[in-house]
């Protein structure tokens, strides 16, 4: 390539015919593609395989893979300063888990409801709980005994997705997911830092410049 004047060899070699056909730079469509895929892990994490969910990896696998496709596409999109997207990224990936959670629990009621229906022994259970006087406290323990065979919340959800590990009441529960969403945002933010380091294109070496006329 011949460099004319008035023209910084660096300028020159960076100008190619591939770089001057690329579509510039859209923040646009870098949302679209990060948001679209944190969308699409975080609704199908609740359907992987029993072993992709084991406490801890579930929600380290669903960071890791929104950051590193947050990453790349910055990258992609050819961002002056692609680690400015961090914190969209971890915005969606703290998003994405919530998702994740929600839908898990969803799962585990229609479950619950499910073999509720289909147990004879909870049904009469059913019709003894409804018996007794909401309001009074020698059967409120019942009720809510029941309330969680036939239609579980989200904390019992928690307590039920931490009962291999530690079976106690709330708050324990909720401390616990807290710290697997806190491993979920540093897998993102480790993801994302390390595919915007490996996809960014290498610097060009002094040497293999052309010499200056």
């Amino acid at each position: 390539m011949t460099v004319g004047p008035g023209v910084a060899p660096q300028e020159a070699a960076s100008s190619t015919p591939a770089d001057e056909a690329k579509a510039p730079p859209s923040r646009w469509r870098w949302l679209a593609a990060v948001v679209l895929a944190a969308l699409v892990i975080s609704t199908m994490a609740p359907s992987l395989p029993a072993g992709w969910k084991r406490l801890g990896l579930l929600y380290a696998a669903v960071g890791a893979a929104i950051g590193g496709i947050g990453g790349w596409m910055a990258v992609r999109e050819g961002f002056r300063l692609p680690r400015r997207g961090i914190w969209f990224v971890l915005l969606l990936t703290l998003l994405a888990l919530f998702n994740a959670t929600y839908l898990s629990f969803r799962a585990h009621r229609a479950e619950v409801q499910a073999a509720a229906r289909q147990d004879k022994e909870r049904q009469a259970l059913m019709k003894l709980i409804e018996s007794v006087d909401a309001n009074d406290p020698a059967g409120a323990p019942y009720i809510e005994a029941f309330r969680r065979q036939v239609s579980p919340e989200p904390r019992d959800y928690l307590a039920f997705r931490y009962s291999n590990v530690v079976d106690r009441p709330s708050p324990v529960p909720e401390l616990l997911w807290g710290i697997e969403v806190i491993l979920g945002l540093l897998s993102s933010g480790l993801a994302y830092r390390a595919a915007v380091k490996n996809f960014s294109p290498s610097p060009v070496p002094p040497s293999s410049l052309p010499p200056a006329p």
